[in-house]
């Protein structure tokens, strides 16, 4: 690829000649994964569908290598009869090669369910851009516009990749995205040595690869719907049907929308039907697939908290005394001329649900924990004892250090 000029943006389109392999066995896969760990890191990207199914359906698999005796970029049709993903393990579990992945969560996600295993160690892009200060979330084509300056058209991200065979312009298009991430990697990976901050990645990436975040709890699932606040028996009923349509959608991997819609699920709870009829008489609730199995669950599911006489009520979250609203501004000033100050975006550093957390005196939330406790943590909890106060000066807010008398910190003998 042309060296860039810095103040001039490249135009990437079909033109631009990638020399790039289309893998379609297991053999091929395999030798090329051995060949990998000879380098220092490979690029990653994945294309998938999940709007028909619960878990994603694996599509395409790109990955790039690059270094003096070798520069190739590979399409691994995963789709092919003849392919196996098991030469993948070695690679993914070889700690000497970094393994780059932008916005990398539901990749990660997506090989843990197909493998059993995460790529370790990893570096997402996305989150390297914020550490450096290049906006919160930012796209691929944006990032490769600020870091390389080439303009990428997206056009195809949304494209049928279940659909075999494969246009040339979707692979193009797919062997790009990792011929590009290499470059980006070097220019961010460059940027955080010099600004001292790749030890934040570190700790960013251990969080990312945290097995907690992906092995998601079906007893858990009424947290994810809105509206779910209630009374104590509205929300019994809501865990228990929840649960019960989550375990379905996980056993027919199926959109657990398609089995019961969210507003179906809170009527159900608000209404507690005994019967089938009762239940088909709610509007939201509608005959799909296998219905004598769903609505004969759900019924189950009723009945099983009603005989416990409502000794959930446990089950909602923890009430925390209202918080003054003045101090939740206050930290959220300090967020903001933090953030400011060494130039990444407040998302990273803390969201507002972790203000109002350490408000109420929370200790164990990610602002006061590693990077982000040096660079606001700590003076988040100064100000919330009254050790430190904010204040204008010049038209800019600043710190200011607040004399505590002797007299409240130490007990007279």
């Amino acid at each position: 690829m042309p060296t860039c000029n810095l103040f001039t943006t490249r135009y990437y389109d079909e033109s631009d000649n990638l020399n790039y392999k289309i893998f379609k066995t297991t053999a091929e896969l395999k030798h090329f994964c051995s060949i990998a760990r000879q380098c220092q890191f490979v690029t990653i990207d994945t294309e998938f569908i999940r709007d028909k199914t619960y878990y994603a359906k694996l599509c395409l698999l790109q990955m790039a290598i690059k270094s003096e005796q070798i520069n190739k970029i590979v399409l691994v049709d995963t789709l092919s009869p003849s392919l196996q993903l098991d030469p993948l393990k070695s690679l993914f579990a070889d700690r000497n090669i970094i393994k780059v992945l932008h916005a990398a969560r539901q990749d990660l996600e997506l090989f843990y369910f197909e493998l059993g295993i995460f790529p370790r160690p990893v570096f997402d892009t996305q989150i390297a851009a914020q550490v450096c200060g290049l906006g919160a979330q930012v796209s691929y084509a944006n990032l490769v516009k600020k870091t390389v300056q080439i303009h990428i058209n997206q056009d195809l991200q949304s494209s049928d990749w279940d659909n075999r065979p494969l246009s040339k312009k979707q692979l193009m298009y797919a062997a790009a995205d990792v011929d590009h991430l290499r470059d980006v990697y070097l220019k961010l990976q460059q940027q955080l040595h010099q600004s001292g901050r790749y030890a934040w990645i570190k700790e960013e990436m251990a969080q990312l690869t945290n097995l907690q975040y992906y092995n998601f709890n079906p007893e858990d699932a009424w947290l994810r719907i809105s509206g779910r606040n209630g009374s104590p028996e509205f929300q019994a009923v809501l865990k228990e049907i929840a649960e019960f349509r989550e375990i379905l959608a996980q056993e027919w991997n199926l959109p657990r929308q398609w089995i019961l819609t969210d507003r179906a699920l809170t009527d159900i709870a608000r209404s507690m039907p005994m019967t089938e009829e009762e239940l088909l008489n709610l509007r939201a609730v509608k005959k799909k697939r296998q219905w004598k199995r769903v609505s004969a669950g759900l019924l189950h599911a009723i009945k099983c908290v009603n005989k416990s006489s409502f000794q959930l009520s446990t089950i909602n979250t923890t009430t925390v005394n209202p918080l003054p609203e003045q101090n939740i501004e206050l930290l959220r000033a300090l967020l903001k001329l933090k953030a400011n100050e060494i130039g990444v975006a407040e998302q990273l550093i803390a969201t507002t649900k972790e203000l109002k957390q350490i408000s109420a005196g929370d200790d164990n939330v990610r602002p006061l924990k590693g990077w982000r406790s040096d660079c606001f943590g700590k003076d988040a909890l100064r100000l919330c004892r009254g050790e430190i106060a904010l204040t204008q000066s010049g038209g800019r807010p600043r710190i200011v250090h607040i004399k505590v008398p002797m007299s409240s910190c130490y007990h007279e003998q």
